[in-house]
This record gives C-alpha cells, sequence and structure tokens, in this order.
C-alpha cells in the first residue's frame, strides 16, 4: 500500500546520485523495465534499471543500489525470480 508507482527517468545532464534515489523509485524504474522487457536476467535488469535514471556505469554503488531494489521487489511480491529471469508478479 506504500509503494511508489512513478520514477523520475533522467531526461536532461542533471543525474542524480543513486543516493538521491529512494528504493521505491528505483523498484518503480524496475517495474517500468520490465513493462517493456517482460523478463530479464537480474544483471541485465540491473543495468537497463540504472540507465533509465541516467547511470552509464555500473560502479559497485549503483550496482549494489539497483540489486537491492530487486531484492526489496522479490521481497515485497512486486517481482518473481523464475529459471534466472525476473519478471513481474502476475
Amino acid at each position: 500500500a506504500n509503494e511508489l508507482k512513478t520514477y523520475r527517468a533522467c531526461a536532461s545532464e542533471e543525474v542524480r546520485t543513486v543516493k538521491q534515489i529512494c528504493i521505491q523509485e528505483r523498484l518503480a524504474g524496475l517495474v517500468g523495465v520490465l513493462k517493456v522487457q517482460l523478463g530479464m536476467s537480474r544483471e541485465d535488469l540491473t543495468r537497463q534499471s540504472a540507465n533509465v535514471f541516467g547511470f552509464t556505469r555500473l560502479t559497485p554503488l549503483v550496482n549494489s543500489a539497483f540489486t537491492d531494489a530487486i531484492d526489496y521487489g522479490l521481497a515485497t511480491g512486486a517481482l518473481v525470480e523464475k529459471d534466472g529471469k525476473i519478471t513481474l508478479c502476475e
């Protein structure tokens, strides 16, 4: 009930730091990517989602932040992982 449904994608030169993006917003970005891609490996989903927010390099901090968002989505039931693919919960 306390889930964020929208996110602010990077649309300009002004990129927020990953620490400025709450886990719920990162999860909303993951969901947006999965609505288009349907199912992805954890690594590809992390990279694609980070790119939505303007991160072109997957530094350890950025990787950790988006991996945490995937784990959060799995824990809350928003995402499911099966056969190495992350998908939206049906």
